[in-house]
């Protein structure tokens, strides 16, 4: 089942929830790969 680009009958909410928090969680890896000591509640 290949879905069309501009099919916009049915917005995938879940597609986007999947896109937010795989693009946070890369957020957050590239974050702690450039600074191991600021991961975490800073002060």
């Amino acid at each position: 089942m290949k879905t069309p680009k501009s099919s916009r009958r049915r917005p995938s909410l879940n597609r986007l929830l999947l896109a937010a928090v795989v693009a946070w969680i890369a957020v957050l890896t590239v974050i702690i790969l450039l600074d191991p000591r600021g991961a975490g509640p800073a002060p």
